[in-house]
This record gives structure tokens, sequence and C-alpha cells, in this order.
């Protein structure tokens, strides 16, 4: 005996995708803030420290992932916006469609 779902629960939202990538834009601008946040603590100890000393050479070092994370970031979410506004635009079109 087999046990068939046939309910609207088993299908494709799309408005529920559509919403789940737009959050992920905002994971990404979130986590782009924050190696900034961060990138800045490591300028703060890298002033503080004596010049070329493990310290500063180790601050340095932060500051510059934090800002390539920061980028990465920022390219991500400037990725999946375009993916958000294309799906929306399907999305749309495809509800006009249905809708005559």
């Amino acid at each position: 005996m087999t046990n068939k779902k046939t309910c609207s629960t088993d299908q494709i939202d799309t408005k529920e995708i559509l919403s789940l990538v737009e959050m992920a834009v905002g994971q990404f601008a979130s986590a782009a803030v924050s190696f900034a946040d961060m990138g800045a603590i490591f300028e703060a100890i890298a002033a503080a420290a004596p010049r070329d000393s493990l310290m500063s050479r180790l601050a340095n070092l932060g500051v510059s992932l934090c800002e390539q994370r920061e980028c990465d970031f920022i390219e991500q979410q400037t990725e999946y916006e375009a993916h958000v506004e294309r799906f929306d635009d399907t999305l749309q079109q495809s509800t006009e469609a249905s809708n005559g």
C-alpha cells in the first residue's frame, strides 16, 4: 500500500522561496557589517601596538582578513539581490499571466 500525498502543502511555494532568498540577502549584509566591525577592533589594536611587533603584524593580518571577508559578503549580497529581483519579476509575470 503506497501512501500518496497530494495536498497543497507538498507543492513548492515560490513566495516562500523568494522570502528565504531575501532573508539571505539581509544575512549577507549583516555578515559584511560584522566583519567591518571586527576590522575596526584590529585597527585599534594595530594602532596601539609597537610598530613591527608580533601584535602589530597579527592585528594588520586581522584587518586584511576582515576587509577581504567584508568584500566577499558584499559581493555575495549583490549577487543574491540580483537573483531576488529576477525571481520576483518572474513570479510577478507568472501571477499576472495566471490572472489573465
